[in-house]
């Protein structure tokens, strides 16, 4: 699927080479070799940058709140049923989602969020 992206973000750049270079030696500036020898030129880049590209062009969350589901975190102001914790050295504002009290300094699992405040739950003693 990733492949599939890449070549289709490299299409239109494709596509304006073609008319450039053709353009190009309709003009007499360049000959017929030249304009395949650069069209190889950069399908061949596409090939070589691909694997460095591959992974930013996979699907996956597309936002940080939504990263954050299945983290791990630690109470930092007490959630009665809300407060805030911190995930990765960073403070959210978090909804425990059973409603019930948890104390600063108890560790968290994120489960969901809706728009910035994440909904969590206490974890057990192997959290």
């Amino acid at each position: 699927m990733a492949m599939i992206r890449y070549a289709a973000l490299q299409v239109p750049g494709f596509l304006i080479a073609v008319i450039l270079l053709n353009y190009a030696r309709d003009q007499g500036w360049i000959s017929g070799f030249t304009v395949i020898l650069i069209l190889a030129v950069l399908v061949a880049k596409d090939v070589v940058l691909y694997p460095f590209f591959k992974k930013a062009l996979q699907p996956g969350p597309t936002d940080m709140v939504t990263r954050l589901h299945g983290k791990r975190g630690k109470v930092v102001n007490p959630l009665d049923p809300e407060g805030q914790v911190n995930i990765n050295g960073v403070i959210w504002n978090a909804k425990s989602i059973d409603g019930m009290m948890v104390e600063a300094g108890s560790r968290v699992l994120v489960s969901g969020h809706k728009g910035l405040t994440l909904y969590v739950h206490r974890c057990n003693d192997n959290c």
